[in-house]
């Protein structure tokens, strides 16, 4: 459960946000995350922290901020990890990142390496699956005798 709504604060979409990290979290079981011993709210938020200092969620940690302002928006993460692959909002509206959860001043977001091409070969394979798809339910195969 995200920090906000613990201290009954208000459901916005970075409760989400929280949400997909801490499920991220307990899948790779970060930083012992499944193991810990979690019996109080504060407890709740200790754990989801430490799981964002374990090096494999190096990419999401900005999801783990507890100040819901100051927390990674969807958007946000898109641009950091997969060069904006999938936004619906305009990148020139997408605020710099901060890297909140280390008290530091916002920066730039590094592209990703790779990712346009990444998507150009997932369009084409797409294509071909397609037409392939269309090939087999559109041709009669002809029975041999």
């Amino acid at each position: 459960m995200a920090p906000e709504i613990l201290q009954g604060g208000p459901q916005t979409l970075k409760v989400d946000i929280w949400s997909l990290f801490v499920t991220v979290a307990y899948t790779l079981n970060a930083n012992g995350y499944r193991d810990r011993q979690i019996d109080t709210r504060g407890g709740l938020i200790t754990a989801a922290l430490a799981a964002a200092d374990d090096p494999q969620m190096a990419r999401i940690k900005e999801m783990a901020t507890v100040d819901p302002e100051k927390r990674a928006s969807a958007a946000q993460m898109l641009v950091k990890n997969y060069d904006g692959a999938g936004l619906s909002t305009p990148r020139g509206e997408v605020p710099d990142l901060h890297d909140s959860s280390r008290g530091q001043e916002p920066r730039r977001v590094k592209k990703a390496r790779g990712v346009p091409k990444l998507i150009g070969l997932l369009n084409a394979q797409n294509r071909v699956q397609k037409r392939h798809h269309f090939v087999q339910t559109t041709i009669k195969p002809h029975r041999l005798r």
